[in-house]
């Protein structure tokens, strides 16, 4: 793809984040696994602190320290981590309007915490490959891939009670950002444009109006307004978009510091917070407007392997 995500041992493409982190002896903690059902490596599933107070923050993904830290939703003091459960090679994360976390791990398994790094809900397993994004809308998880060899062009796995349900690509492209709008609207920024799936059901169609040269993640604002993060510009782009016509009008386009890969507003949209690979720090904008406030890190590693964000409850 066009863009790079930070793991433990430097800054390697996504697609490349299995094999680079296995070579390199990269991951962190106790080794993975062996799944005794032949998924590979299975993640240590469970939450090494747990706070049950936790009703709300934001959650921070590592790929290098395979460890996803969960902060309170202003921390202008740098507070560190009010808990912490444990992945295996995660890029993106979610949750839905309970507070539960999604977590989906690099051997395809998608885990549900509870809200406060809680026990266990859910495991869903899916086999499109390498998982780059996760979404939820209701009780369906959409989990965005980076394909299987030798088509790595990638594709959304649908996830309820499993997860057998596909949705593909209309182009060869490499899936990058996932979003899900208030109607149910399957959005996907890839290298090939942006992509809507209507209702979360094939076909899909690729999106004119799409300005971003160097898609990176996407999220939608309370008011339906697309934010659409660009590693490389760096910069995050939003938009008015229509999936019944597939089509988007560019509303404006905000300078961010370099270099953020995935992005998510709080629940009442007066933060967008930015997961910036490139200095291991969530940085912290005012939503409208991006005015840059603050950043924070305590507790993040130091190896560019920050790369996914979530806030909860959204």
């Amino acid at each position: 793809m066009k863009g790079f995500v930070g793991v433990g041992c430097g800054r390697l493409k996504v697609g490349l984040v299995l094999a680079a982190l296995a070579s390199a002896g990269c991951g962190g903690g106790s080794p993975p696994v062996q799944s005794p059902l032949g998924f590979g490596p299975q993640l240590r599933e469970h939450a090494v602190t747990k706070d049950p107070t936790v009703k709300m923050g934001f959650a921070v993904a590592e790929t290098g320290s395979n460890l996803v830290r969960i902060y309170p939703p202003n921390n202008r003091k740098n507070y560190p981590p009010l808990c912490t459960v444990h992945g295996w090679q995660v890029i993106d994360i979610a949750s839905d309007a309970k507070g539960d976390l999604y977590v989906p791990n690099g051997n395809g398994n998608i885990v549900e915490f509870a809200p406060g790094c809680g026990r266990r809900i859910a495991t869903w397993h899916e086999r499109e490959g390498q998982p780059d994004d996760v979404a939820v809308f209701g009780k369906t998880v959409y989990v965005g891939t980076l394909g299987n060899p030798p088509d790595k062009s990638g594709d959304v796995a649908v996830c309820t009670s499993t997860c057998n349900r596909v949705l593909r690509l209309p182009a060869v492209a490499e899936l990058v950002g996932l979003a899900v709008d208030a109607k149910g609207n399957v959005w996907a920024s890839t290298t090939a444009g942006l992509v809507v799936w209507r209702g979360g059901k094939m076909p899909g169609q690729v999106v004119r109006g799409y300005k971003n040269p160097y898609a990176a993640g996407l999220d939608f604002a309370n008011d339906g307004t697309l934010l659409s993060l660009d590693e490389f510009d760096p910069a995050v782009y939003t938009y008015s978009c229509d999936a019944q016509t597939a089509s988007c009008r560019q509303l404006g386009r905000w300078r961010l510091q370099p270099s953020g890969y995935y992005g998510k507003l709080d629940k009442a949209n007066l933060q967008f917070q930015v997961a910036n690979q490139q200095t291991d720090q969530v940085d912290v904008y005012a939503y409208p407007g991006f005015a840059y406030q603050y950043s924070y890190s305590n507790g993040l590693g130091h190896q560019y392997n920050l790369v996914g964000i979530t806030a909860f409850p959204m």
